[in-house]
């Protein structure tokens, strides 16, 4: 996660002239009408900013510039399923299950391996977690060293509570 993130607090903006900087720092993507944010973001590609003394989403900054709804129970939603995009047109409100609901519609939940996006291993990496360990028994946090995770998660891997399509059978964990 790149917690480098703009600090723009100091700047002395007013709502019109923030929302001007934050959509200068957009590429327009043609073809789904996205606004690419550039800049930093967290581990699932939403783009954040340092803004009044706490990180905010710039998605969320954005609709409450855009629209003026600043309500903190409700989800700033993509309906482009595009993390970076901060296009007002292409964000909504929605409770936490209406959220949900539209990640299982678009089938953006329950994503295995690879295809999660907070996924830090690969199915090859796995292969060669389960492989070591076997024939070694080495101590999870070793391995994890060698792979550039902790010992947890070596662990869901070991005990197929992560990756359990690749893991091996039940019966040699």
């Amino acid at each position: 996660m790149n917690k480098s993130y703009y600090k723009i607090s100091h700047l002395g903006f007013s709502d019109a002239e923030l929302l001007d900087w934050l959509t200068a720092r957009c590429i327009p993507e043609p073809n789904t009408g996205c606004w690419l944010r550039t800049g930093s973001a967290d581990v699932l590609n939403y783009p954040r900013i340092f803004y009044k003394n706490k990180t905010r989403k710039v998605s969320r900054l954005i609709f409450e510039l855009t629209f003026g709804i600043k309500d903190k129970a409700l989800f700033v939603c993509h309906k482009c399923d595009t993390p970076l995009c901060v296009n007002p047109k292409h964000l909504f409100l929605g409770t936490a299950a209406e959220n949900t609901q539209d990640a299982v519609i678009k089938r953006r939940m329950g994503k295995r391996g690879e295809s999660n996006r907070s996924a830090k291993l690969t199915e090859a990496k796995v292969s060669e977690i389960l492989k070591l360990k076997k024939e070694t028994g080495d101590a999870n946090w070793r391995i994890g060293k060698l792979f550039g995770v902790g010992k947890q998660t070596i662990a869901n891997v070991i005990n197929g509570t992560h990756w359990s399509h690749i893991g091996w059978p039940k019966e040699d964990r």
